[in-house]
C-alpha cells in the first residue's frame, strides 16, 4: 500500500510541473517584440481607412528589416514574423514598380515579382492567372488591379503577423491559467 501510495504522490506532482512547462510564457527577444510591433503598425495602416503610402511603406520596412534579421526567441513566432517580413517585401517589389516609366517595363517589373508572390502564396497565383487568362496581354500582371493584389499580400501577410502577435502575447486566459496552476 505505501509503495502505491508513493507512485501516486510522485505522478501527481510531476502532472502540475508538466502543465507549467507547456504554458510557460514563450522567449522572445527585444528584437523580436520589435519587429512583431511594427509589422502590427504596418497592419493597422494597411488595413486602415485612408491605407499606406508607398513611401512610409518603404521606409517601416527599412525599419524593420534590420531588426527582424537578429530577432531570436520562440520559433513558432520567429516563423510567423519572418514570413510577414517576407510578405511584405514582396508586396514592397511589386508595388516598387510604379516607379518605372512605359507600360512594357512597368509589367516587365511586376511579372518579375509576381513569380516571388506566386511561389510564397500559391492561392494568389492560382486567382491571379484565372483572372490574366481573361485578358489578351503578353504580361500576366497588366490584368490585375494592383490595389487588390497589394491587398491579397497583405491580408496573408497581416495573418502571420496575428499568429506571431498571439504567441508573444497571449491572451489574458492563458495567463491567468498559468498563473493559478502555480
Amino acid at each position: 500500500m505505501s509503495c502505491s501510495v508513493i507512485l501516486n504522490s510522485i505522478k501527481e506532482s510531476k502532472q502540475p510541473e508538466a502543465k507549467k512547462v507547456a504554458t510557460a510564457p514563450p522567449i522572445v527577444s527585444p528584437a523580436l517584440k520589435d519587429a512583431i510591433h511594427d509589422l502590427q503598425d504596418l497592419k493597422i495602416k494597411s488595413e486602415g481607412e485612408y491605407g499606406i503610402k508607398l513611401r512610409e511603406y518603404e521606409d517601416k520596412l527599412k525599419e524593420i528589416l534590420p531588426v527582424a534579421k537578429v530577432a531570436q526567441g520562440d520559433e513558432e513566432a520567429l516563423a510567423a514574423m519572418k514570413s510577414a517580413v517576407e510578405g511584405h517585401r514582396l508586396a514592397l517589389e511589386f508595388w516598387q514598380c510604379d516607379h518605372l516609366t512605359g507600360y512594357d517595363n512597368l509589367h516587365q517589373c511586376r511579372d518579375k515579382a509576381l513569380q516571388g508572390i506566386f511561389n510564397k502564396y500559391p492561392e494568389i497565383k492560382e486567382q491571379a492567372l484565372a483572372i490574366a487568362q481573361a485578358e489578351s496581354s503578353s504580361f500576366i500582371s497588366a490584368g490585375l488591379d494592383q490595389q487588390s493584389l497589394l491587398e491579397a499580400i497583405w491580408s496573408q501577410a497581416n495573418g502571420d503577423t496575428a499568429i506571431a502577435h498571439q504567441i508573444i502575447y497571449p491572451p489574458l486566459d492563458v495567463i491567468n491559467t498559468a498563473t493559478e496552476e502555480k
